[in-house]
């Protein structure tokens, strides 16, 4: 599900390592309101940004695209790098880009990863189906395997 809200980018606390999650814990009774697993927030430029406790990416092309942490306002997190270099390991290309919502729905897969939930195939945002692809396909597999 989306939040109802955008994450706030531009704030001063956007990219301090601080105790301030009231976005994500806001994004996160929503979404067990919704009896959802994840809330999605989007900064308010409309690019995808985060879960409320993890990471999202996508893969197209044979590269897995994250939100870039810098231009959400999101913290860059060690469990995505480590994503990343798992992902260059196998051999595909890993790079920050601009996502928007509707990456979600025409990537070849889509996934949310963090260090509780490691990496979990994302099949639907809302009524809407993601990634037309398999859930779990050639890339996400291996990276689920060897993180």
């Amino acid at each position: 599900m989306w939040a109802s809200f955008r994450r706030q980018e531009g704030g001063i606390l956007a990219t301090l390592k601080t105790l301030n999650y009231l976005e994500q814990v806001l994004a996160r009774k929503e979404a067990d309101a919704a009896g959802a697993d994840e809330a999605l927030l989007c900064s308010n430029a409309g690019l995808l940004c985060e879960g409320s406790a993890s990471n999202v990416a996508v893969v197209r092309g044979g590269a897995v695209l994250a939100p870039d942490p810098r231009a959400v306002g999101a913290l860059p997190g060690l469990a995505q790098e480590a994503l990343f270099e798992v992902a260059r390991a196998e051999g595909f290309a890993a790079r920050y880009a601009g996502l928007s919502p509707s990456d979600l729905t025409t990537a070849d897969e889509a996934f949310l990863s963090g260090s509780m939930r490691e990496i979990t195939p994302l099949v639907a945002v809302g009524e809407q189906k993601s990634a037309p692809a398999a859930p779990v396909g050639v890339i996400v597999f291996p990276l689920r395997r060897n993180s």
